[in-house]
Parts: structure tokens; sequence; C-alpha cells
């Protein structure tokens, strides 16, 4: 743990955090981030001619890191031997929630991770001993809830806790089937942009003095932090939400002045990511017609010409996996451009 001195004023322990070198290897969580991307994309690539794969897909990414929702998932799938899991959700009493740790089967997994069920005969100790701590809880759900005590902090979990990775999942599975192509392609989406923004977090993770110097965190934070690590992290986690909204000419244009153009057609390359994040948006939220807004923002590109106002987007597998080819190229070669460009700087 760093410690900080009584002497230094938040300024200055963030100014600290910003220069100094820190011990951590940026390195290998870009490239970690870049073997998942490619992983998932070809999960995607996958999924576009075989629609069940992109349901466990879909499946598998929100019960990640989940461990008693995939023990319930287990649960339910032998229970309800053949069905899938929005009948298997579609079966369950969500209107009442009259369901319990038992009934997704997970009560012996919750009990062996050292979780308490509040029960009638639990429930003023447990409330006692949360009260102790400076938890004050005013009501609790008899059979419906469980506690976990570790050095002082409280830990949660319901049954609805447990259940809810799997009402998404079903949720988005739903709408698979009704929207498949337009879903797959807004995955894809939101892969292009998460990459994106792991290139903009490893640069400015690399570069702090030149991005967030005029950053800042609230003070509470800055001596509630374990180390100067933890502050980098936290100026960089809102310098990276702020660029998230940002639209992709913008992001482009950002890693440019950076120095992170790929060796590509430079206009066909952006023109192409342009068009592709403006048909997902038009996609999400205009029913896939044409509107002004999706002429303005392509009729700067090579592409502006091919669209008319009131167009309906049709996405079929070959525009599916032409956006995949496009993604796996712009994506690969700018993890070569950052990777060459630091392997330099580390030489």
């Amino acid at each position: 743990m760093t410690r900080f001195a009584w002497t230094e004023t938040e300024t200055q322990i963030i100014q600290r955090a910003i220069n100094e070198d820190l011990d951590y290897d940026y390195s290998e969580q870009f490239k970690k981030g870049f073997d998942d991307f490619k992983t998932e994309l070809r999960e995607i690539k996958n999924s576009i001619s075989n629609s069940s794969n992109y349901c466990e897909m879909l499946i598998k990414k929100h019960l990640k890191d989940r461990y008693f929702s995939n023990v319930a998932y287990e649960y339910l799938k032998k229970k309800y031997e053949g069905e899938g899991l929005v009948s298997i959700v579609s079966k369950i009493n969500l209107r009442s929630f009259d369901y319990s740790f038992r009934d997704l089967g997970v009560y012996d997994e919750i009990i062996k991770c050292g979780f308490r069920i509040v029960t009638p005969e639990s429930e003023e100790a447990i409330k006692a001993e949360l009260n102790r701590l400076g938890h004050t809880y005013q009501r609790f759900s008899v059979n419906r809830e469980a506690y976990k005590i570790v050095e002082g902090k409280v830990y949660t979990i319901t049954p609805f806790i447990v259940l809810s990775p799997l009402l998404h999942a079903a949720k988005l599975i739903d709408d698979h089937e009704k929207y498949s192509y337009k879903s797959i392609f807004c995955s894809l989406h939101t892969l292009l942009d998460e990459f994106i923004l792991k290139i903009m977090r490893f640069h400015i993770s690399m570069y702090p003095k030149s991005v967030i110097n005029s950053e800042s965190v609230q003070a509470a934070s800055v001596f509630a932090a374990d180390s100067l690590d933890d502050i980098r992290d936290q100026i960089i986690d809102k310098i990276i939400e702020k660029y998230g909204h940002m639209g992709y000419a913008d992001k482009l244009e950002q890693l440019n002045n950076w120095g992170i153009t790929p060796s590509l057609d430079e206009q066909e390359f952006k023109d192409s990511v342009i068009v592709f994040c403006e048909k997902r948006n038009v996609l999400v939220h205009n029913a896939g017609i044409i509107n002004k807004t999706f002429l303005r923002k392509v009729s700067s590109t090579i592409f502006g010409k091919s669209f008319e106002l009131g167009d309906k987007l049709n996405i079929d597998q070959d525009e599916l996996l032409e956006a995949v080819e496009l993604i796996d190229k712009v994506c690969s070669n700018l993890f070569d451009v950052v990777t060459k460009k630091f392997d330099k700087l580390n030489a």
C-alpha cells in the first residue's frame, strides 16, 4: 500500500499519481483485451450461420463470473429438461417473486460459501450483527435474503440477484428470435466500441501527463485509495467515460491526434466505420428507417449517396459477414499500430 503524507494536499497526491512511474503492466492488460476481442468476434461470426450458437454465447456472456447464477442455470436446465432458457424463465412466477434459494437449486452452495440465510430464527441475530457494524437494515425478507460479512464489509444475495442474469439473457434471446440479424449487428458495434475505448485507456495509461493533468477526483476518494495506481485508475475511468459519449468520427480523430492511425486506406477506413456505426444507431433508435440525422452524419463519407431518406435498412447475412471482416481488419490493424508504437518506446 502506498502511504500518503498528512502534509500532502489532494492536488499534490493526484499530481504524484500522474507523474510517478508505477509498477502496473498495462501492456499485458491491453494484449489480453485484444485476445478477448478476437475470441468474442470469432464466436459472433460462428453465430451468424448458427442461431443456437448465438443464444449459448449470450447465456455464457451474462453468466460469466456469476457463480450462483451458473449453478441455478444448470439446476433449472435439469429440472426443465429439453426446454430453452426463455421457456424456463417463463415458468418462474416473476409477478409474485414467490421463489426461494431452494427453488433455484442454490441453497446448499450459498451455505457452503459462508452466507447466512435470514430465517425467523436467525433474523434478530443477523440484524444485531449488522447494526454492530454500522449497517442498519429496516426490513428483511425471510428466506429471501442471505448475508456474508467479510472484514466489516456486508455482501448480500437474494434469489432475484441470482436470477437477474438469466432474465436478461432470456430477454435478449427472445428478442434475437425476432430480430436476430439486428441483434448480432448491434453486438458487433458494442465489440468495436469497447475495443476502441481499450486503446484509449491504454494510451492514457502510458501517457498520463499529456492527458489527465487537468482531471481531478474527489478528496474523499483520494484518501480512501490504497495506492497511487488506484488514484490514477479513478482519473482514467472519468476520462474514458467522457470519451465513451463521443461520436466515432471524434474517437477516430482523437486516436489520430495520438499518432494511432491504421495503415489502411484512411478515407475508406474512417468512412466504413462511421457508416457501420450510424447504421447501428438508426436500427436501434429509428426502427431501421433512414432519417435526416443518419444522412447528415454519413454525407461526408464516400458512401453518403448510397442512402435515401425513408429507406429501410435490411441487415442480411452477407452484410453481417462484411461487418465482421471490417471490424476484424480495423481492430487488428489498430492493435498492431499500438503495440509497435509502444514496443519502440520500451526497446
